[in-house]
């Protein structure tokens, strides 16, 4: 789901590496436990807790180009250091524009990802996640995922502590 290359920022030396995953990879796995190859130092030593990780700054994706010939074309998406208000933004992002675009982009799902290693209860991101999925061909489907995104992103928004 998160296949491309990543590039991460190591808390601990601050320099950035990169790491290629396969389609069934999650770049928050990686962002977790991988030990940084400059300093060998895993997120979680870094400041000796276990809920840091590495800060995703950038991703490039291998996306097919169609009707050119070409199989593949690089596209390069840089970003900010992730942060709840950060994901939390992204998510209302993709809930004001799932009506009209596919928004099932590495961005939404890093954030997905970043705030559930925050959570202790997982479903309202499963659930968001699912939404996702639906191609909203119909004026009917898009109305029923925009409902089920919206509540997702407020249980998220409780979930991690946002929601007032």
């Amino acid at each position: 789901m998160d296949r491309g290359t990543w590039t991460l920022r190591c808390h601990c030396c601050n320099r950035t590496f990169e790491v290629e995953l396969k389609p069934t990879e999650r770049v928050i796995q990686y962002a977790q436990k991988t030990p940084c190859p400059h300093c060998n130092t895993k997120p979680a030593e870094a400041k000796g807790s276990p809920t840091l990780w590495h800060h995703i700054i950038a991703f490039r994706a291998m996306t097919p180009k169609l009707g050119h010939g070409l199989s593949e074309a690089p596209t390069v998406r840089t970003g900010q250091q992730m942060d709840v208000t950060t994901a939390l933004a992204v998510l209302q992002e993709t809930l004001d524009r799932c009506d009209r675009k596919d928004m099932r982009t590495p961005k939404v799902f890093a954030a997905l990802d970043f705030l559930a290693a925050q959570a202790t209860v997982k479903w309202p991101f499963n659930q968001f996640r699912n939404a996702l999925d639906g191609d909203g061909s119909k004026g009917w489907e898009r109305e029923g995922r925009w409902q089920i995104l919206n509540a997702s992103l407020n249980g998220i928004k409780l979930v991690v502590g946002q929601k007032k």
